[in-house]
């Protein structure tokens, strides 16, 4: 994948494409408008329409949405059509979380999933965990955010797990 990709406030999926800042067209291309058939947001949202709330895009360009419902859609990057994963809402208490994915070894061609969060209404302490092949998450460890939200997650070609804190 050689572009970026982001979901903005109107639920659209743009790539980004640095290498086109300054130019003509801009960085930003609308890939479309995600409309994934999510189920009602967790409790204490002020919306009743589900939201994306992270994404992880894998190395095969597709996009692992998760909504504010606890719910993950596979979203295509080419047109932002969605499909059902089949991921279990709320497993292992992470019910919202940033998540990104992460080569298992340096250089390696095969990933992981790996998630940041917890409980939806305690989102200032959580756990990190991972996705296996199954979609199952297990967890990891306990996260120490001092009264941050939980972060979002990427990785990186390396091997390594990087997190952004919003507002740390």
């Amino acid at each position: 994948v050689d572009l970026i990709y982001v979901v903005d406030d109107a639920n659209n999926l743009l790539s980004f494409d640095p290498r086109l800042i300054g130019t003509g067209p801009g960085p930003f291309h609308l890939v479309g408008r995600l409309s994934c058939p999510a189920g009602a947001p967790l409790p204490d949202f002020a919306t009743t329409t589900a939201t994306p709330f992270s994404m992880g895009v894998d190395r095969d360009a597709v996009a692992w949405v998760l909504y504010n419902s606890g719910e993950i859609f596979w979203a295509s990057t080419k047109d932002a059509s969605c499909t059902a994963s089949g991921f279990k809402p709320r497993q292992s208490g992470f019910d919202l979380y940033g998540m990104g994915f992460v080569s298992d070894t340096a250089g390696a061609e095969q990933e992981t999933l790996y998630l940041a969060g917890g409980p939806y209404n305690t989102q200032s302490v959580g756990d990190l965990g991972r996705v296996d092949g199954a979609l199952t998450v297990s967890k990891i460890g306990t996260l120490r955010l001092q009264g941050q939200s939980s972060p979002e997650l990427t990785g990186t070609g390396k091997a390594e797990l990087w997190g952004y804190f919003p507002g740390g």
